[in-house]
């Protein structure tokens, strides 16, 4: 079972590998700090964190529902996307850093649309400062929700009630017989 993050990550990675992208694309909370997963140019990398300011997700009522499919509702993942980039060709130019994060942005938001159109919903775009900024590029964070459709396979043994009568019989056991 992957988690429609873990999807949305996988779909996206594999869309960048496809263009042949240099970008490195890495997931999980402490991916962020780590300097071993920068691509080129120290930066040019994307993280998916689970989790958007300690939230992980909420439930949301179903969306999508046809006959006979009945599902309690959607879980929506919610994360953060960091996108980092960096214009080596003019490191003390502050609109060169954000061209080349807004470029990467663009790639990105390809990719996501491509791989979970309907399904994604996208926040807004935060810039992420740092006191060395201009010299290792420019990073921006976005915050998105993932819908993960809690589906009727997963309640195959709960009975459902499709026309609910005004009346409920309940059966108790007689008394046992020695």
């Amino acid at each position: 079972c992957v988690s429609a993050l873990g999807d949305l990550f996988d779909k996206v990675a594999a869309e960048f590998a496809a263009d042949q992208s240099t970008t490195t694309l890495v997931f999980g909370f402490r991916e962020k700090a780590k300097q071993l997963n920068q691509g080129i140019g120290r930066a040019n990398r994307i993280v998916f964190e689970p989790m958007t300011d300690g939230l992980i997700g909420v439930d949301s009522p179903p969306r999508g529902t046809s006959a006979g499919v009945y599902h309690t509702s959607d879980f929506l993942q919610a994360a953060t996307i960091y996108i980092w980039a960096y214009d080596g060709n003019a490191p003390s130019s502050e609109r060169a850093q954000y061209e080349a994060v807004d470029a990467l942005r663009m790639r990105l938001r390809v990719a996501l649309q491509k791989s979970a159109a309907g399904f994604l919903t996208i926040g807004k775009y935060k810039r992420m400062s740092t006191a060395l900024e201009l010299s290792f590029g420019m990073e921006w964070a976005l915050d998105i929700a993932v819908r993960e459709l809690d589906l009727d396979i997963l309640h195959a043994a709960v009975p459902v009630i499709v026309t609910p009568s005004s009346t409920i019989e309940i059966q108790l056991p007689g008394p046992s017989t020695p």
